[in-house]
């Protein structure tokens, strides 16, 4: 009775210390660059929306949540704390960094739960259950690309997919809105009798994600329709109907109303447009630091060196994981348009690389699901000595990335910090 009532709570007390952590990790630098960059001038755009009831730009989710948490916060009572609290534009910031916080927190409490739920079905008693989903899931919030060859450089983030970002907002609240979406959707769709409740909180996942930011979506409906394909040409079941009505149809719906309300508030010069012009995006980020043009290549092989090691190390079992397949379709739909495409009419590629940010994140987490899976099953099984030497092995392979990569990530949080973007 006391093991139980003590695994309980240790339970319990798991999911507010992993919150706790990524709110004390992830406020120093979203305070410090991100107010500096991108947050600081989404803020602007609530500030608008508040006032006139229309904003330039389609992320509704973040200009909505902040205003509501402003509306929310004591702020006379705080100012009674700290004077500086009570000015116009201190509620505004104080806003953005606490709904920024906010979906941290939201996105590693998703991330942990579906670790736990999912290794928990693996079943045996493995030491530290529920600690070591905890603290892969801090993982993922810091997990960056290896940028130790560039570090001389002072060079982090311009050419990589950097899933870590503390100054993209809408990338950061993005990431729990895409993740829910992603499975909710992979766990359906094998089932063409899905009820009608489902089609309802699908199709409101999917307004939250397209509000949130538009690059997830218009990377996650090519790579459904292919993977569907597949499916199908194999003689699977696709719940063709549900993600007719659930998906695409509310996001052809929401998308269609925001990008137009967006347009329209734009004016008469309109919104920037997109071309093709392979390679223009990335090399205009490379040329920023002085980089040629091929170190693409390595820079993209750095910022997803662990889930390739997870797909060569569990090769065999990777055709069977349905999710972390569709993961990398996301990733690869997102990676091309970065890639093939540029935005005219501004220098912003963020929308542009946003779908293979979210996309390699998803990529990031379902690896990681998978090699804990793995070897959790391997560790509760009888092995030979030959088996447990080669467990040991790609245990020591994979957590070392893992590390390493989490290791760059907090290189980041540091200098993000002590020295606003100048290492970008």
């Amino acid at each position: 009775m006391i093991t139980c009532s003590s695994t309980q709570l240790t339970r319990r007390v798991i999911p507010v210390v992993l919150g706790l952590v990524v709110v004390a990790l992830y406020v120093p630098p979203v305070w410090s660059v991100g107010l500096r960059t991108d947050l600081g001038g989404h803020l602007l755009e609530a500030q608008q929306l508040e006032l006139s009831g229309r904003s330039f730009a389609p992320y509704y989710l973040l200009y909505q949540v902040t205003i509501i948490v402003r509306a929310l916060i004591p702020f006379a009572a705080l100012e009674v704390v700290i004077p500086a609290a009570g000015g116009r534009q201190a509620t505004w910031e104080i806003s953005g960094v606490v709904t920024v916080a906010g979906f941290v927190v939201l996105a590693a409490e998703v991330i942990y739960f579906r670790l736990l739920g999912t290794l928990g079905t693996i079943g045996g008693r493995v030491r530290g259950w529920g600690w070591m989903e905890a603290g892969a899931s801090v993982g993922l919030m810091l997990i960056a690309p290896i940028t130790v060859f560039t570090w001389s450089s002072r060079h982090l983030v311009g050419g990589y997919i950097n899933v870590t970002t503390f100054d993209a907002a809408t990338t950061v609240i993005s990431k729990p809105c895409a993740l829910l979406l992603f499975w909710f959707v992979v766990d359906r769709m094998d089932a063409e009798s899905t009820a009608g409740r489902d089609i309802w909180v699908c199709a409101a996942l999917s307004a939250l994600a397209w509000s949130a930011k538009p690059s997830f979506t218009i990377c996650f409906v090519p790579a459904l329709v292919v993977y569907g394909a597949g499916r199908a040409l194999r003689g699977r079941p696709v719940a063709w109907k549900f993600l007719a009505t659930g998906f695409l149809l509310p996001t052809v719906v929401v998308g269609g109303l925001l990008t137009m309300g967006a347009a329209h508030a734009a004016g008469p010069t309109g919104a920037p447009g997109v071309a093709f012009d392979p390679l223009a995006t990335v090399g205009a980020q490379l040329a920023k630091s002085g980089q040629p043009l091929w170190v693409f290549v390595p820079y993209l092989l750095a910022s997803c060196a662990f889930p390739l090691a997870v797909a060569w190390v569990h090769r065999h079992q990777l055709a069977g994981s349905s999710s972390l397949v569709l993961a990398w379709l996301v990733f690869g739909a997102g990676v091309g348009q970065y890639y093939l495409f540029e935005i005219t009419g501004q220098t912003d590629f963020g929308d542009l690389i946003g779908g293979a940010l979210i996309g390699l994140f998803i990529v990031y987490v379902e690896s990681t699901r998978l090699a804990l899976g793995e070897e959790r099953r391997l560790a509760v099984a009888a092995t030979s000595a030959e088996g447990a030497r080669r467990r040991r092995g790609r245990r020591w392979i994979l957590s070392g990335l893992f590390v390493l990569q989490v290791f760059c990530g907090l290189f980041l949080l540091v200098h993000d910090v002590t020295d606003p973007a100048a290492w970008w």
